[in-house]
C-alpha cells in the first residue's frame, strides 16, 4: 500500500510528503475539462472522431441516452451502448463489421429488441476471437481483449494508442485496439472520473517501460494493465511477475471485477479501485516531477511505522507539503490537457515513513 508521494533534496536532505488521502484529493476531478469532438454528431453514419484529450472527456461525460452512440477510432466505428441495450448499456463494442445488423435491429429498435441485436454482435465476436485466437473464454472480458494484442510490442500498442486518439492512422492491423481504447477512456471514465487521467498515466508508463517493485524487477504492460485471473487460471501475467497467484484486479483500476461499485465511490480508504488509483498516480507523479526538477529526488513512501528510538536524521520536515501538492494539481492538469507523453521511464524508488529503503 502506497501512503504518499515524497521529495528529498539534493543539496540538504531535507524531505517534504504528500499523503496518499491528499493525493487523491488531487486526482478526484469531478468535472473533467472537455468540450464536444469538432467532427461527427455520434450517429451510425456519422459518428463522433475526437482528436483531443478534452474530446474524449467531453464522450466519458455525457449521459447514455436511449440510442447507442458511435465513435470512429481509427477507421473503426465503436457503439456505446445506451439505455434500451439493457444489460449493454454502457459498454463499448467494436460494430464495423455489423453496420447492417445495426441498422436493422438495434437502432430505432424497442427496449426488448435491441439486447437481442446486441447479443448476436457479441456471441458472433466471441466465437472468432476464441476460435481464431484459440482464447479460453472462461477468461475474463479484458484478459481477452489484451490477448488480442499479442502481435504488438507494449510500447508500440501504446504508442499507436496515442496516435489514434488523436485522429491518426488505422486500427484495422488490430481492431481490439480500438474498441479498448473506448472502454478505458468512454466506458469506464464515465463510470469512475478519476480513471479518465489515470488511462493516460498508465499509457505513457506502458510506453516508457517503467518499472517497479523491489529492485525494479516488474514491468508496465499491456497484459499487466488489463489483464487478471483467479487460481483456477494458469497462466502468467507479463509484467506482474512469474507467480500465478490469484489477481482479481489488473493494473487498471477499472479492470476486474467488483470495480463497478467501487469506482463510483472515490473516497480513500479500503477500496481496491482507490488503491490502484494512488498506486498508478504517485508512480507517475514522481517520473513527472524528476523530469523536470533535478534539485530533488521524487520517490514513493510505503506504509510503515516511526520507532521507538525516534525520528531518523531524513524525517519530514514538511508533512502534506504544499509545494508538492501544487506540483501534483499542476501534473494532473497537464495530464488532462493533452494526449503527448509525459514522462520519461526509470525505476520507481520506494522507502518507508522512517527513510529506510524498502
Amino acid at each position: 500500500m502506497k501512503a504518499g508521494l515524497a521529495y528529498r533534496s539534493k543539496t540538504n536532505g531535507e524531505r517534504g510528503i504528500v499523503y496518499a488521502n491528499k493525493l487523491l484529493e488531487v486526482v478526484n476531478i469531478r468535472n473533467l475539462p472537455n468540450w464536444a469532438p469538432v467532427w461527427g454528431d455520434g450517429t451510425l453514419d456519422d459518428p463522433f472522431r475526437p482528436t483531443q484529450a478534452q474530446q474524449w472527456a467531453w464522450l466519458a461525460e455525457q449521459q447514455s441516452g436511449a440510442e447507442p452512440m458511435f465513435i470512429e477510432i481509427g477507421e473503426r466505428v465503436i457503439a456505446r451502448w445506451g439505455t434500451k441495450a439493457g444489460k449493454f448499456k454502457d459498454y463499448a463494442t467494436d460494430v464495423t463489421a455489423w453496420k447492417g445488423h445495426v441498422r436493422d435491429r438495434i437502432v430505432g429498435q424497442d427496449n426488448r429488441a435491441q439486447p437481442l441485436g446486441i447479443q448476436t454482435i457479441a456471441d458472433e465476436a466471441k466465437r472468432i476471437d476464441d476460435e481464431v485466437l484459440h482464447l479460453d473464454p472462461r477468461q475474463s472480458v479484458y484478459t481477452r481483449k489484451a490477448l488480442r494484442i499479442r502481435e504488438m510490442s507494449d510500447v508500440y500498442a501504446a504508442h499507436k494508442s496515442r496516435q489514434l486518439l488523436q485522429g491518426i492512422g488505422s486500427a484495422n492491423e488490430c481492431p481490439e485496439l480500438a474498441s479498448s481504447l473506448c472502454a478505458l477512456l468512454v466506458c469506464e471514465a464515465h463510470r469512475s472520473r478519476p480513471t479518465f487521467a489515470i488511462s493516460l498515466m498508465l499509457l505513457d508508463l506502458v510506453q516508457t517501460s517503467t518499472t517497479y517493485g523491489r529492485g525494479g524487477a516488474k514491468t508496465y504492460t499491456w497484459k499487466s494493465m488489463l489483464m487478471h485471473h483467479n487460481d483456477a487460471q494458469d497462466f502468467v501475467i507479463e509484467g506482474r511477475g512469474t507467480d500465478r497467484r490469484s489477481r482479481p484486479l489488473a493494473k487498471h483500476p477499472m479492470a476486474g471485477t467488483g470495480t463497478a461499485k467501487w469506482g463510483k465511490n472515490i473516497v480513500y480508504g479500503a477500496n481496491p479501485v482507490v488503491d490502484r488509483i494512488l498506486s498508478i498516480a504517485s508512480v507517475w507523479f514522481a517520473h513527472f516531477h524528476a523530469r523536470r526538477f533535478d534539485r530533488f529526488d521524487f520517490f514513493i513512501i510505503k506504509q510503515g511505522t516511526l520507532g521507538n528510538s525516534g525520528p531518523k536524521q531524513t524525517r519530514f520536515v514538511r508533512d502534506n507539503d504544499g509545494w508538492l501538492q501544487r506540483l501534483c494539481g499542476h501534473a494532473i492538469g497537464l495530464r488532462l490537457a493533452t494526449l503527448d507523453l509525459l514522462i520519461g521511464g526509470t525505476t520507481v524508488y520506494y522507502e518507508d515513513v522512517e527513510g529506510t529503503a524498502v
